[in-house]
């Protein structure tokens, strides 16, 4: 017998602006590494062109495991750091590279621009009120998970600078998802929805959902937007969802 099912890789975004980041300070970029085809993908090799500054300005937060197996219709989270190390422009590609039979390299362009704006950084802090360290760069969440994110890391590019606001936006998410945020502006955030039995503080469905966050230093001085991912993706063995467009509706799904 011969499988005809192929994996398909599919990378968001397709590169990594890090935007201006002070000088000696750290961002971060969430990539997105999807599997839209019918088989498992296998991601075998991460690495970075040999023009690459790595690890000095570019390289990976925390552990990306090679080999890593993403089963069809999910997705999983790498995210990479820019540390500038002057206010120049620097340049660099990630490459992944997966056994999906037409697309087994792609190449991820990479850019950071040095300067004395504050460095913003969002970051998922809580899942069902268990704290995530800063390290953890892809926590395991799943539909229905209450999850908290975080500007706590951004930074001041001037010394004894701090954070005055923060201000959130959903970027992207599921095209059946109603989810809203809790606030869009202030140190934290989470996603909640209506439902038949009230306001629920969660992800309300499966799939990839893209938080953007703009951080304003207490001189007035902006950062670029940054931005966090999460995969939500269900851990049994079949999960079926039922959505709505209408909150005050109530219908049962039975398997």
């Amino acid at each position: 017998g011969l499988s005809r099912c192929k994996p398909k890789i599919d990378i968001t975004p397709a590169s990594c602006n890090f935007g201006e980041v002070g000088v000696g300070a750290t961002a971060f970029c969430d990539l997105s590494i999807a599997n839209n085809g019918e088989c498992e993908l296998l991601v075998d090799d991460v690495s970075f062109s040999p023009d690459t500054p790595f690890p000095t300005v570019f390289g990976p937060q925390g552990n990306f495991i090679i080999p890593t197996t993403v089963p069809a219709g999910t997705g999983v989270s790498l995210r990479l750091y820019a540390r500038p190390q002057d206010t120049s422009l620097t340049t660099g590609t990630l490459i992944v590279h997966s056994l999906d039979p037409e697309t087994p390299e792609v190449s991820v362009p990479l850019q950071v621009q040095g300067a004395n704006a504050p460095t913003c950084v969002a970051r998922v802090s809580k899942v069902n009120g268990n704290i995530i360290s800063p390290n953890d760069a892809s926590p395991a969440i799943e539909p229905l998970d209450d999850v908290e994110f975080s500007s706590d890391q951004s930074q001041s590019a001037i010394a004894g600078g701090t954070i005055a606001t923060s201000t959130w936006r959903i970027v992207s998410a599921p095209p059946e998802s109603s989810a809203t945020l809790t606030s869009n502006t202030g140190t934290t955030t989470r996603f909640h929805f209506s439902s038949a039995s009230g306001n629920v503080n969660a992800v309300d469905v499966a799939g990839a959902f893209t938080l953007g966050l703009v951080v304003t230093d207490d001189r007035g001085a902006q950062s670029t937007e940054c931005q966090v991912t999460i995969n939500a993706v269900p851990r049994e063995g079949l999960h079926v969802q039922l959505t709505w467009d209408q909150p005050n509706n109530d219908i049962d799904l039975h398997l």
